[in-house]
């Protein structure tokens, strides 16, 4: 059985949590392995951590371990330390980058509610050229999803002040403003049944 140098035992997530560690310390990140993995902030102070990482078992996902930030929210699978690294960082640099908007809450709600669909906001500085055939994408932010070879792309128009599809077969038609309602019509739209699920 693990057991991490404050005693507590925990034989699953600590393992999951110092490769995570390692992950970060290579990007430059301090962190603080314990039953839990204190973040560093950008100054460096271990004693005001940018954020609690914790590793856990979600319920949504097949109790599948997870690492979640300090506040309960999910970033991604414990088997995806790369992904979870690249999160953590982004977040640290978040400041200094251009903010997503409303995809934001589009790429929280489809984390939150669909785990099994991999999401991410991307910034198309000019019209990507993969997928011609459905027209590239404009430039500004975008909500990446795919599910196996499946992907598309969602951003926000604010000339009709409503989520639309900018990549995909479905490419300029709408979906709902609110970010949750849009969340099902995405899930549905990559054959995943609709309703809030829980953690």
């Amino acid at each position: 059985m693990s057991m991490a140098d404050d005693g507590t035992e925990h034989p699953r997530t600590y393992a999951p949590l110092a490769a995570l560690a390692a992950m970060l310390q290579g990007r430059g990140i301090r962190s603080e392995l314990g039953a839990s993995l204190e973040v560093a902030n950008s100054g460096g102070a271990i004693a005001q951590p940018s954020d609690l990482i914790t590793c856990r078992a979600r319920a949504v996902d097949g109790d599948r371990l997870w690492f979640f930030d300090g506040e309960g929210e999910p970033i991604a699978p414990a088997e995806n330390v790369t992904e979870a690294a690249m999160h953590i960082a982004a977040g640290q640099l978040r400041v200094s980058e251009p903010p997503f908007g409303l995809v934001d809450a589009l790429y929280a709600a489809v984390r939150h509610r669909y785990p099994q669909l991999g999401a991410s906001c991307e910034y198309l500085p000019e019209p990507s050229p993969d997928g011609l055939e459905c027209g590239p994408p404009e430039p500004g932010n975008h909500l990446r999803l795919r599910r196996g070879a499946d992907t598309r792309r969602v951003r926000w128009d604010g000339n009709v002040e409503t989520f639309v599809w900018s990549f995909g077969p479905d490419k300029g038609e709408r979906l709902a403003a609110d970010p949750e309602r849009a969340a099902d019509q995405v899930a549905a739209t990559f054959g995943i049944g609709r309703g809030r699920e829980s953690r």
